[in-house]
């Protein structure tokens, strides 16, 4: 069980999921409080009711907004099926005390009663924990199977690719000084990679690979190559050739390409995941 929640799975980096946490569940509450009036709502007249609700909507937002788009980045180093779980877990933790303690501070004077409050949170996370982790898995399940097929479906693609039809040309990688020239065939070129002030040009030369560290960056190459379709940026760390990717591999955290010949493994970053999915097709 513990192997399975160490299990990659990146739904806290959707954007989306970040925006529909930051401001749906915000949105869901005030609804709630509008419409059932509980912690005395109903006694107020209108206008109070809706100070109350937008106070309770903006303390909700900020809380989420705070933990969602800066205190996740610190805690959270690992994005797996657990780590999911107990930072959601964490954030309706957060939502119950913002609500208890706003409601509380308006109707009770500024008085909290401590038992009050665990019995109150105690109800939130006994009722939200397990539809919250079903849903996840669900979730995970879905891009886990979506995510095999589409990495079965590219390999498919690259095994039936005619590599007879792919025009070759002579490539010049150029330091950011132009001292230093770098010249090699397209078709040899495997990927560029970030180091430090450098970036590390890996390419074949009767099937060994060799490499050459050139001062220059991954965005003046990129920008260079812009009109070269082969040449891909799938990772702020890395440019590919897309001629030379051989295989695909997929899980609920992403994509990874292998090259010919190199046994490393290219990540594909996160918000290129459905882009390396329509090159290929």
């Amino acid at each position: 069980m513990l192997r399975f929640l160490k299990k990659p799975y990146d739904l806290l980096n959707y954007r989306r999921f970040k925006i529909l946490l930051s401001y749906g569940v915000p949105f869901f509450i005030f609804i709630f409080l509008m419409f059932f009036k509980p912690f005395g709502l109903s006694d107020l007249n209108l206008s109070e009711r809706v100070k109350v609700l937008i106070i309770n909507f903006l303390g909700l937002t900020i809380v989420i907004f705070f933990n969602s788009y800066f205190l996740r980045r610190l805690l959270i180093k690992n994005y797996t099926i657990g780590n999911t779980i107990l930072w959601l877990i964490w954030v309706i933790f957060l939502v119950s005390c913002t609500i208890f303690f706003i409601n509380g501070y308006y109707f009770s004077d500024g008085k909290f009663d401590l038992s009050v409050f665990l019995w109150f949170t105690g109800i939130v996370l006994s009722t939200s924990a397990i539809p919250l982790t079903i849903i996840v898995l669900l979730h995970y399940n879905f891009v886990l199977v979506k995510r095999l097929n589409d990495a079965e479906n590219i390999n498919e693609i690259i095994k039936n690719k005619d590599y007879k039809e792919i025009k070759n040309e002579e490539i010049i990688l150029e330091d950011e000084n132009n001292h230093k020239k770098i010249i090699l065939s397209l078709e040899s070129l495997l990927y560029i990679t970030a180091a430090d002030n450098y970036i590390d040009i890996y390419y074949l030369v009767d099937d060994e690979i060799k490499h050459k560290l050139i001062r220059n960056s991954l965005t003046n190459i990129e920008r260079s190559f812009e009109n070269t379709k082969q040449l891909f940026r799938c990772h702020k760390s890395y440019i590919i050739n897309l001629n030379n990717v051989i295989n695909v591999t997929g899980n609920a955290a992403g994509y990874k390409l292998k090259l010919k010949s190199s046994d490393t493994i290219i990540p594909v970053s996160r918000k290129l995941n459905s882009r390396i999915i329509e090159i290929f097709n």
